[in-house]
């Protein structure tokens, strides 16, 4: 029962993702703080890791939502529907290119 700690302590260094030469060597020194503090340093690395990680993964999963859409129809839905005859009045007219400036309002 005395070695379950210090199972528990390598089981969470390796979990941190530490060789086994630094486990060796945080396990080795008696100084609780720099345990503490090199798995403290070790875990904010790897917190780092992994919101860069995610942030990748949101990226692709958005990407790869987009090429999903790209191929569907969409699903706004189109009515025809029938209005009354309308008359109305259109005029058309060529307009000849002026030779003289356009003036400056002001």
């Amino acid at each position: 029962m005395s070695q379950l700690p210090r199972l528990n302590r390598i089981l969470a260094l390796k979990d941190l993702g530490l060789s086994l030469e630094e486990t060796r060597r945080i396990l080795s020194d008696t100084s609780h703080l720099t345990r503490s503090g090199d798995a403290k340093l070790k875990m904010a690395e790897l917190e780092a890791q992994f919101a860069d990680v995610q942030t990748r993964l949101e990226g692709v999963r958005a990407r790869l939502h987009m090429i999903e859409k790209e191929n569907e129809m969409p699903q706004q839905e189109v009515v025809f529907k029938s209005i009354p005859v309308q008359r109305y009045l259109s005029f058309r007219d060529v307009v000849q290119k002026r030779s003289w400036p356009i003036p400056k309002d002001g």
